[in-house]
């Protein structure tokens, strides 16, 4: 008999989806490890700061020094993102944080560190994330095929997500209060591991592919800078958020700073619990992201942006009513 089915035949299931292949997997490995340092990053800079000073204004310029390369250096990571090989910017990026943070180790070991030295570790930091951040982004769209760039980006989001927020502040918190030198010893890790893996990634990684024609003229910098500027002032909408967000952005990280003495002081937490807290934000950003388009939908996307930013605003002014001041230890050993 043909043309029918033997009985009892399993029926054969979906075929099941490709890999993303091995040069993805090294990308989303570098910047897992990546991630992971940036998590460290800012859970222990408040931290530190808290153990130099009592001065919430002190401790708030390092949420607002960790924003500042993002209004002055973004524009022109993303130019030079466009013009450099992109393995070459990851490890670039990677690298210095690395030493930043070989740097960090030694302030700390020596008890030389000061709020000072502090602020110019993280605004060179911040430097860096701005170009790592670019770079890994545009290095996916090189390496996977059109169809599965959303599968790809889809994971590369979700792995950051998880890491910083859910991972990496648990954990740097409670091995912040064993020893100083084991959360930022981890920083070097994680970076170095990243900086290896972006040296290591294959030529298709660069993204000359999408280069212009040797023959074609290069643009100058700076014209490309200007042309850039002058694109966002243009927008009314990029304009807008440009002059909102970024300033909103930056407020916001210097309040958020504080938070660490509302919780080792008010709330009376130990440092080690100081990044279990901070999962409480990690799990309103996950439910925020969740009702904010159908907030969007009934009420317009602006007047919902401006009311969260307004009750934020309130919010954070009613905490800082209820932090003391206290008296510093300066010290981070």
């Amino acid at each position: 008999m043909t043309g029918g089915s033997t009985p009892g035949a399993a029926s054969p299931g979906p075929a099941p989806r490709p890999g993303l292949g091995r040069t993805f997997a090294n990308v989303f490995t570098a910047n897992l490890a990546s991630s992971l340092g940036d998590g460290i990053a800012r859970t222990a800079s408040p931290l530190l700061a808290a153990r130099l000073t009592d001065d919430p204004v002190l401790i708030a310029g390092i949420g607002a020094v960790a924003m500042l390369p993002w209004l002055f250096f973004a524009l022109p990571a993303g130019i030079l993102v466009d013009r450099m090989d992109r393995r070459r910017a990851l490890a670039l990026a990677a690298g210095v944080r690395t030493v930043l943070a070989v740097a960090l180790v030694v302030l700390v070991a020596m008890n030389a560190l000061t709020i000072w030295w502090l602020y110019l570790v993280i605004f060179v930091y911040g430097v860096c994330e701005t170009l790592y951040d670019g770079a890994i982004r545009a290095v996916v769209p090189s390496v996977v095929p059109k169809k599965n760039l959303p599968r790809a980006n889809a994971r590369i989001e979700g792995a950051e997500l998880v890491v910083q927020n859910f991972a990496a502040a648990p954990l740097t918190s409670a091995l912040f209060a064993v020893a100083v030198l084991i959360p930022i010893g981890g920083l070097v890790a994680a970076f170095g591991l990243a900086a290896l893996l972006a040296v290591l990634l294959p030529a298709v990684a660069s993204g000359r592919q999408f280069h212009a024609a040797a023959t074609e003229p290069v643009v100058p910098f700076r014209r490309q800078l200007a042309d850039g500027w002058h694109f966002i002032m243009g927008n009314r909408m990029l304009r807008t958020l440009w002059f909102v967000s970024i300033p909103v952005a930056i407020l916001f990280s210097a309040s958020s700073a504080t938070l660490v003495l509302f919780v080792l002081d008010t709330l009376a937490i130990p440092e080690a619990g100081f990044g279990l807290f901070l999962l409480s934000g990690a799990i309103g950003g996950l439910l925020g992201s969740v009702v904010a388009s159908r907030l969007a939908r009934r009420f317009g996307l602006g007047p919902v942006m401006a009311a969260m930013n307004l009750l934020a605003g309130i919010l954070v002014l009613l905490t800082a009513r209820s932090a003391p001041r206290r008296r510093p230890s300066g010290t981070c050993s």
